[in-house]
């Protein structure tokens, strides 16, 4: 389907409907189309302006005019006040994350702090225990060093050379191919 037929399809079945509608901030350009002709601006600006233009027919006597340029202005003011609304929301959205992911990271910084706490499990002294007396520890040092020396160091094993398949020799049957 090209993009004008697709424009067309989505114009005759309420435009596209998988979008999401559009949130609108305080600095959103909006379009206009009202009594006063095309206007551009925020919600505020449009809002202005359609005050100002309303004020103005109120001074030439053109009633009508004034209030329709009033409902636009008031329109304008709800979007202004959705607009605060949603950026309202969104603050307290962020905010509430960062809170989350601060409790998050300071549940892990604990974990970690009680794993640094812990004694080893497997019976070993630690070394930065100081409730143990200092003859264990030098102990524990002389056994592990004796472990040590009684294995006897391994030697490096070198690689082994591939074994050449034999040459077969050539006939003469081979040589007039």
């Amino acid at each position: 389907m090209k993009q004008n037929q697709r424009n067309r399809f989505n114009n005759r079945h309420g435009g596209n409907r998988n979008s999401r509608p559009q949130i609108i901030y305080r600095n959103t350009a909006l379009e206009s189309t009202g009594p006063c002709g095309k206007l551009r601006g925020t919600a505020l600006q449009l809002y202005e302006k359609y005050t100002s233009a309303g004020k103005d027919a109120l001074i030439q006597n053109d009633d009508v005019m004034a209030e329709t340029c009033f409902q636009y202005a008031d329109h304008y003011m709800h979007i202004q006040n959705q607009a605060i609304a949603n950026e309202q929301a969104f603050h307290a959205q962020q905010q509430a994350q960062r809170a989350a992911a601060q409790e998050q990271r300071e549940a892990e910084a604990e974990v970690v702090d009680e794993e640094a706490e812990e004694q080893p499990s497997d019976g070993e002294l630690s070394v930065t225990d100081l409730s143990v007396p200092v003859e264990s520890m030098n102990r524990n040092a002389e056994l592990a060093a004796a472990e040590v020396s009684a294995e006897p160091p391994a030697e490096p094993q070198k690689p082994r050379r591939k074994l050449k398949m034999p040459r077969m020799e050539k006939t003469a049957e081979d040589t007039k191919a």
